[in-house]
């Protein structure tokens, strides 16, 4: 994990950039709001979607079965996952798109690694790394706006939403969203509802 915050911090520099809203979903957010404490003064803006921050308080049934699931086989089923996401039907040329990038299981390092990286158990090295970040966080007054999909089981249905109500500052008063509809790849099922949203938050 802490490779991976290592590496965006690097490509984020390296680009210079600046007066960023952040839109993060899925490991967008377990990876990427690392950035913040690190990086601050370049993000003006957050949005979290269908995503969290877990600190090794231990595992639900839904993680508890895709940790079991990702780790006993030999080629994971990338287009039946991200299917299993979505509630709108992808077309056959969405999900190849998907699975493109790995042929077969000796491509999937990095699908089948990453489930592991979630800092879930108490032990993992990744949860120091998030509890930092949550002390960031409860500091924050940066804009801090939540929108998730009310079919998501990973993120929503654990409430991940209403941790960062509760705890980041920056949450208070902003018109939080929850979406009738979207599983957890909310930007496949509802993408112009979210460009909307993300509109009207950064003119604001």
């Amino acid at each position: 994990m802490a490779a991976h915050v290592d590496w965006l911090s690097q490509w984020l520099v390296g680009e210079d950039l600046e007066r960023i809203t952040l839109f993060c979903q899925d490991w967008g957010g377990t990876a990427g709001l690392n950035l913040l404490p690190r990086h601050g003064e370049r993000f003006d803006r957050v949005v979290a979607s269908n995503t969290g921050l877990p600190e090794g308080k231990g595992l639900n049934k839904f993680m508890e079965d895709w940790l079991a699931f990702s780790q006993s086989v030999d080629e994971l089923p990338i287009g039946a996952l991200i299917r299993g996401g979505t509630t709108r039907e992808l077309s056959p040329a969405e999900v190849a798109a998907y699975e493109a990038p790995f042929p077969d299981g000796s491509y999937q390092a990095s699908p089948k690694r990453f489930p592991v990286l979630i800092p879930v158990q108490p032990d993992n090295p990744g949860v120091p790394m998030m509890r930092d970040t949550w002390a960031y966080l409860e500091t924050s007054e940066k804009p801090f706006l939540t929108v998730f999909g009310d079919h998501d089981p990973i993120a929503f249905a654990p409430g991940a939403h209403l941790s960062f109500q509760r705890r980041v500052p920056g949450a208070q008063g902003q018109p939080h969203v929850v979406l009738d509809g979207p599983n957890h790849f909310i930007q496949e099922d509802v993408p112009d509802e979210l460009v909307s949203i993300l509109d009207t938050f950064i003119g604001a």
